[in-house]
């Protein structure tokens, strides 16, 4: 079994993400719906740009950023001759991307948020986020729940031919970071990674939204739009610039 730096899943996997996880038509709605047509869209953590080139064929002005190289050169590739749209950036460089251009929508999905872990680099994410956002632009975050949940936990496995990714969870005694082990198994053998999450709940991350200048308008159970309840595996908050809310 070979263990590799955290750094490293995102490239190695970079080639079968959208087998893995195939773009759900319920994110895509979910996009669409909130960044009209002709809208501005900026996906930040857009791997391999499924999400970009989906909406950019659906026609709205949409852009990606992706920390990883390998993930960037895929994402350009698949968005072909727009592939100017696409940036290699961190998170906390939000701020900086594709100049002149405020994004009607700003999104976060997927389990890209919580590699955050420090106030520093989530307000630095944050307020990037807010001063690109449109007078009336929303930003939202998906995260993981690990409410009422055991402190050790399988995933559900994902498996395409020839690799198997197996997921455990696992929270700190303090529960304010999660552990995520990741097991990728191929023909040519296993490789296993661990990436550090900081664990959120929708209050604190209105919270700290709120100590940089975002309100929250709602809180959803999934993509589809579904009351948060508490109950359900994630939860996806919506921030606004400008809203008629309160922090949570």
């Amino acid at each position: 079994m070979d263990t590799k730096d955290s750094s490293s899943v995102w490239s190695a996997l970079a080639p079968r993400w959208s087998e893995l996880f195939p773009l759900r038509p319920d994110r895509i709605e979910m996009c669409r719906t909130r960044c009209g047509l002709g809208g501005t869209f900026l996906d930040v953590g857009c791997g391999d740009g499924a999400l970009v080139e989906t909406m950019l064929d659906a026609g709205r002005d949409a852009y990606g950023s992706d920390m990883d190289g390998k993930a960037v050169q895929r994402a350009k590739s698949r968005v072909g001759d727009r592939r100017e749209r696409i940036q290699q950036a961190s998170m906390t460089e939000v701020a900086s991307l594709f100049p002149g251009t405020s994004f009607d929508l700003v999104v976060c999905l997927g389990q890209t948020f919580p590699h955050l872990v420090s106030d520093q680099d989530v307000r630095a994410f944050l307020v990037g986020a807010r001063d690109r956002l449109a007078h009336d632009g929303s930003l939202l975050i998906q995260v993981m729940s690990d409410a009422d949940l055991p402190a050790e936990r399988e995933l559900p496995a994902r498996e395409i031919p020839g690799l198997r990714l197996e997921r455990r969870r696992i929270l700190d005694q303090g529960g304010e970071r999660a552990h995520l082990e990741l097991k990728a198994t191929t023909e040519d053998g296993c490789s296993t990674w661990s990436v550090e999450h900081r664990v959120w709940t929708p209050e604190s991350l209105s919270g700290m939204a709120f100590s940089v200048g975002l309100w929250a308008v709602s809180v959803a159970a999934d993509e589809s739009g579904r009351e948060w309840t508490g109950r359900e595996p994630g939860w996806i908050l919506e921030l606004a610039r400008n809203a008629e809310s309160r922090p949570w």
